[in-house]
């Protein structure tokens, strides 16, 4: 089995967001990603500045997994039907284009089920940002 490595996933235009977490949220229901699946979704992440060629507002999925999973069909189980552009963005080359630094990701608990934020970013758990997303409690 491969190394456990973190990428980070987003779509373009961001108005698709909402699809994703609903594939997302539909797929960990369906118990995908407790069946040996070699990805997992770990974090939402939603910038509140602009980091590297990202805007701010880029909300993006932080997974963990074998590299070989990094695969939007693979990711959601084959549930995300939408058009955009995806883009999987290995974590040190997020770190290489300065979109993640020691500096802005200081304070936020990658491992924490709530959320942490600091000027730079927010960070929810991504099962705690779907129920917050898809049941409406909290405009995220």
């Amino acid at each position: 089995m491969a190394e456990t490595e973190f990428t980070l996933f987003t779509i373009f235009p961001q108005t698709n967001f909402k699809k994703v977490v609903k594939a997302f949220a539909k797929a960990d229901r369906m118990g995908y990603y407790d069946c040996g699946v070699g990805i997992y979704p770990d974090s939402v992440i939603v910038l509140k500045q602009t980091l590297g060629d990202l805007p701010m507002g880029t909300k993006l999925f932080l997974f963990s997994g074998d590299p070989d999973w990094f695969k939007t069909s693979v990711a959601f189980a084959g549930l995300l039907k939408c058009r955009g552009e995806t883009r999987w963005i290995p974590l040190q080359e997020a770190f290489d284009k300065g979109i993640l630094t020691d500096d802005n990701t200081e304070g936020i608990e990658f491992e924490a089920p709530q959320m942490t934020e600091n000027e730079y970013m927010k960070r929810y758990s991504a099962r705690n940002y779907a129920f917050r997303l898809l049941d409406k409690r909290e405009r995220c």
